[in-house]
């Protein structure tokens, strides 16, 4: 058999994952540190989430976009934090291939949505500065919640667009795709 013609057959199944620190006595304090900023990004989201919802005085545009905003910053936080969490404390400092792949789409997906929200909002400026009477009829709840789902539908596209020749929907797949071929396997179990 010619160099040429051999294939890699290794199956890649998890991902070795290199910590902050190897010096055990540092991991506590890395833990406490990140374990508290996680949490003040969560409980300060989820606050902003329920004040701006709750309170009729902040159901203004602006604050429609505060509130999508701290959604977004609450699913990609919370798309990597837990796991990084539990690679500090542990000792076993793998991720399964499946995972990685779920955690980088889901970070994607929300930086995307986040961006997307962030030109809305910078749109709602602009009115709101250059051409104030025009603001209430532009910018109603009706108007915002048109442009949230609009970015919605623009960052599901570009996700879709980053990701549909990449590896990760092949992956989320579960296996279902081939390759980089794309030919269908069966799934026949026996």
């Amino acid at each position: 058999m010619a160099c040429g013609d051999q294939q890699n057959l290794t199956v890649l199944t998890e991902f070795i994952l290199v910590g902050i620190t190897d010096h055990p006595e540092l991991q506590a304090t890395f833990f406490g540190v990140f374990l508290i900023i996680y949490a003040v990004s969560v409980v300060g989201n989820l606050g902003m989430i329920i004040l701006t919802k709750m309170d009729s005085r902040l159901q203004t545009p602006m604050y429609f976009f505060l509130r999508h905003l701290a959604f977004t910053d609450l699913g990609y936080s919370t798309a990597v934090g837990p796991k990084m969490l539990a690679n500090i404390v542990t000792r076993q400092k793998t991720i399964p291939y499946n995972w990685c792949a779920a955690q980088l789409a889901f970070f994607i997906l929300f930086i995307i949505s986040e961006l997307f929200i962030l030109s809305a909002m910078a749109y709602d400026r602009y009115v709101a500065i250059c051409n104030p009477p025009l603001l209430t009829v532009i910018m109603s709840p009706r108007g915002g919640s048109r442009k949230t789902k609009e970015t919605h539908k623009f960052f599901l596209l570009g996700y879709l667009r980053n990701t549909s020749c990449g590896s990760t929907v092949r992956v989320l797949l579960g296996g279902f795709l081939n390759g980089l071929d794309g030919q269908p396997q069966s799934n026949n179990v026996e």
